[in-house]
């Protein structure tokens, strides 16, 4: 019986292109469709490379970080409180730092917890303050 939804025989788009159905000229392709275009070009005579070019590119996105205090002398210190924190988030926090080099930024990790293992060698690694606590150090508000 085919699957809900499918017709009997039909293939599903996430089924993988046998190889034999990616290759052409000796060069194995991620797609029956990207093979298609090589066979094209060759046909064609026409010079290419494949996955030859490599472009780093950066998806902007903005973040709401927790808490926003200040020092005496009225300087502004940003604090992120972690309690649980997957690589995503280290992802995140690695990204926030190194776009905002300008921003003073902290970590105040959550004791006992996940972040408070793994965020003191992530914090040290950026170049950044962290504390581990419940609240935030009242030293963070007493600095020039």
């Amino acid at each position: 019986m085919a699957a809900r939804g499918r017709r009997k025989g039909k293939r599903s788009p996430w089924q993988v292109v046998p190889v034999s159905a990616r290759t052409v000229d000796g060069k194995v392709y991620r797609s029956g469709y990207e093979a298609g275009v090589a066979r094209s070009l060759a046909e064609r005579g026409l010079a290419f490379d494949y996955e030859h070019t490599v472009l780093p590119y950066v998806i902007p996105k903005v973040t709401r970080v927790d808490w926003t205090i200040r020092t005496q002398s009225g300087r502004t210190i940003l604090v992120e409180s972690k309690g649980y924190f997957p690589p995503s988030a280290r992802e995140k926090v690695a990204a926030i730092v190194e776009s905002n080099p300008d921003e003073d930024y902290r970590l105040l990790f959550q004791p006992g917890s996940q972040a408070a293992k793994l965020g003191p060698a992530l914090a040290k690694r950026l170049g950044i303050q962290w504390a581990t606590g419940d609240s935030i150090p009242d030293a963070w508000f007493e600095e020039d």
